[in-house]
């Protein structure tokens, strides 16, 4: 049986070269091999869909076939022609990898900044957008791996809100406007696993946000959010994302305000 490896993936030729060969004969081995940081991302773009794990030596060596293997190109195919955007449009994505727009497959930018405090300090916006297409799978960051403490629907049960309580940093990741959900309550994720898909709900993307002070700040959160007090939802429970003081913050990565209203 034919083989085509595909050593360093970050590699463009590497990857050009597998995706002809797959694309004209689906019948064949793609060999993935990385090493470092390389093999690291591997893991946590792709780690829970292919199980793909590093050994003791933190290397990644592994073998997909068929429908996976054009699957996995597929897929990482939009990261690099993401990543590639990216760097080609001056953004600065790889001065943090765990800036939050790693955790969204296919990823082109960040929207809808955080803030829009109104005069009573009240939040208008209370987290950040990644802009990506429909159908998107969202996967845990190294720095938000936790647990879930709830599941919610929202906009009717057209979306859907995760929050996870996180390992570490005192925070409650708020994953919103999702529209398949892969994990339930009490549930541990680790680096890479699927919390769900995003829509085209607000123009695409995942919204997410950061609240601070941990299980009790999250029930009194839904306690408001439950009972119609958003008007008491203010900006001092939340840290901005894509602050100084977010571990997936993304230096450097420009932030499109349109569809931002000033907050009343």
């Amino acid at each position: 049986m034919d083989a085509v490896a595909a050593q360093n993936f970050y590699g463009s030729k590497a990857y050009d070269f597998a995706a002809m060969i797959v694309a004209k004969n689906p019948n064949v081995l793609v060999k993935i091999d990385g090493t470092g940081q390389r093999a690291a991302d591997l893991v946590w773009l792709f780690g829970e869909e292919f199980n793909l794990q590093l050994d003791k030596k933190g290397e990644i060596h592994a073998t997909l076939f068929g429908a996976q293997a054009s699957s996995f190109l597929q897929g990482y195919g939009e990261f690099k022609d993401a990543d590639a955007a990216a760097q080609n449009s001056g953004q600065t994505q790889k001065s943090n990898p765990n800036c939050i727009m790693n955790a969204v497959r296919g990823s082109t930018g960040l929207a809808r900044p955080f803030g829009d405090v109104g005069p009573s300090g009240i939040i208008g916006h209370d987290g950040i957008h990644v802009v990506a297409p429909r159908g998107s799978r969202v996967t845990t960051l190294s720095p938000l791996t936790g647990t879930v403490l709830g599941v919610h629907d929202a906009d009717e049960g057209r979306t859907h809100i995760v929050d996870v309580l996180l390992d570490r940093g005192g925070f409650v990741a708020l994953y919103k406007d999702l529209v398949t959900v892969n994990v339930r309550r009490g549930q541990h994720l680790s680096v890479g696993a699927t919390i769900g898909t995003i829509g085209a709900y607000e123009g695409g993307g995942l919204h997410f946000a950061l609240l601070n002070g941990g299980r009790q700040a999250d029930n009194y959160y839904r306690s408001l959010t439950s009972t119609d007090q958003r008007n008491k939802i203010t900006v001092g429970m939340f840290t901005n994302p894509n602050g100084p003081n977010s571990p997936v913050n993304c230096p450097g990565v420009p932030v499109n305000n349109a569809g931002v209203n000033p907050h009343p």
